[in-house]
This record gives structure tokens, sequence and C-alpha cells, in this order.
């Protein structure tokens, strides 16, 4: 999350930590918070360049171990941008593959947000 004076920004990196080549079909996360005037503000997470409003498309990408993909939200114009953050939406699809064989795919993956 990037906070300014009038703007707040969500940005963050998805990362491979695993051992295995990770099939990925996701949106990007989207998170809400209450500005002090009252307004109910959303940050969409884009995979584009650059964002896109609402988030976009989806990431379908192979992510080998180590790789990463960014993602990162338009500007939204707040009253009070250092605010309390609450995760809405972030499901990705993931399947787990190593030399050739599929041999897992979930709807969540496991992970740590940081959202200040």
């Amino acid at each position: 999350m990037i906070a300014s004076r009038t703007t707040a920004t969500l940005t963050g990196t998805i990362t491979n930590e695993t051992g295995l080549d990770v099939d990925v079909n996701a949106s990007a996360p989207v998170v809400e918070a209450w500005d002090t005037n009252e307004e109910h503000v959303y940050l969409y997470g884009s995979f584009e360049d650059p964002p896109k409003d609402f988030g976009g498309v989806n990431a379908q990408v192979v992510l080998r171990p180590g790789d990463s993909i960014t993602y990162r939200s338009l500007a939204v114009p707040m009253q009070t941008p250092d605010r309390n953050w609450k995760a809405v939406r972030w499901n990705p699809i993931a399947q787990f593959n190593f030399e050739d064989t599929n041999f897992c795919q979930q709807r969540s993956v496991p992970g740590l947000h940081i959202i200040r």
C-alpha cells in the first residue's frame, strides 16, 4: 500500500516460493477501507501496465520457481489514505506441476498479506 497525503495505491508482487512450476489464473487483489468522509473506497489491483479500472484481465501465467508478477491499482483520491485496509477478494486458481505432471490444483494458495 502506498499512501501519499491525498491518494492511496495498492501495489504488490506474487512470487512462486515453491520448487515447482505453478500455473496461475488469478485476478489481482482488491482491498477496501472507509475514508474519514464516510466514503467507501476500493482499490483494484491490476496486472496490466498502466493499471486498469476494476482490475483488468486475469493473470494467466506459469511461474517457475522464484518467478514473480506484480500488480498495481490506480491511485485513488482520499481525504485520509493511511487507513486500515481489508482484503476483499483474492482467489487465485493454482495448479502445481513437476516434470510435466500435474499433481495438485487448488483454488486458494497460502500466503502472507501485509496490509497497512
